[in-house]
């Protein structure tokens, strides 16, 4: 499915949840199945803003006790918003403003949320990241240092 077949669609925070819409133009797309399709959507941004807030609960209980967050740690959190677009791609859907959304839901800064998916999106696989190596070597230039990292390099 091409980005212009998928419709954009806006999750709003909705008592216990997230209720999902979209434009009247898109529900044609759809072919009757607009609501399932939606509700599927919203159950779907719900669970993975669910996993992502625990990585940062994670992240934060770390940065509290004065332990390096791994860089596994990061790429993770990066890997849960990936699998996000990719799950709403699968229904035909599209976040209408990706990271103004996370922003919000996680309660986290545009940058850094940035950073984070540079960095996920230039690794493939965690177990290419050195275990031992710390979050804080690679933040601020998260491509560079997925490309060292890839090649083999210290940081």
């Amino acid at each position: 499915m091409t980005d212009k077949e998928l419709a954009f669609v806006e999750f709003l925070p909705d008592g216990k949840g997230y209720r999902a819409s979209i434009r009247l133009a898109d529900i044609e797309r759809f072919a009757g199945d607009w609501e399932r399709k939606l509700q599927r959507g919203a159950n779907a941004y719900q669970g993975m803003v669910a996993a992502m807030l625990a990585v940062k609960s994670e992240m934060t209980q770390m940065r509290a006790q004065r332990r390096p967050i791994p860089a596994r740690t990061a790429w993770e959190l990066g890997n849960r918003v990936l699998r996000l677009t990719s799950k709403l791609r699968s229904s035909g859907l599209q976040l209408d403003g990706l990271y103004d959304h996370l922003c919000r839901d996680l309660g986290v800064k545009r940058m850094w949320l940035e950073k984070v998916i540079i960095f996920r999106t230039h690794i493939p696989r965690k177990s290419a990241i050195p275990g031992d190596l710390p979050w804080a070597r690679c933040r601020d230039a998260p491509r560079s240092s997925a490309y060292r990292i890839l090649k083999g390099e210290s940081l």
